[in-house]
């Protein structure tokens, strides 16, 4: 009898490889204490880690995002705090995106006042 590994179990255990190689290069630039529960900020930290990531497209990516995941569901971490976190950036995107459109609308105001 022959037994077949199935691809998603192949996939998993290629991706865990991929991360534990990000995870290692991070231990040697001296990165650490996602498991240590006594920092309280880091809960929220990495989970605005996994929210900023979210947005890069460099090789590595999909490791880190992967690995933030991990690190707080191995802290156990409420889901809400991604939630929480990713409501918070959105509010700061909307907001910077706001200053500039009224940035930009001040700054033809102005020439037009200037032409005027």
């Amino acid at each position: 009898m022959t037994t077949t590994i199935h691809p998603d179990d192949i996939a998993v255990d290629n991706f865990a490889a991929a991360m534990k190689l990000k995870l290692a290069a991070a231990r040697d630039k001296g990165r650490s204490g996602w498991d240590n529960k006594d920092l309280r900020s880091t809960g929220e930290h990495l989970a605005q880690q996994l929210i900023i990531h979210l947005s890069k497209a460099n090789a590595g990516t999909f490791e880190d995002i992967a690995n933030f995941a991990m690190m707080l569901h191995q802290r156990g971490e409420d889901p809400a705090l991604l939630k929480t976190q990713f409501d918070w950036y959105a509010r700061v995107l909307a907001q910077t995106v706001l200053n500039k459109v009224a940035d930009k609308w001040l700054e033809e105001l102005t020439e037009k006042a200037g032409a005027a």
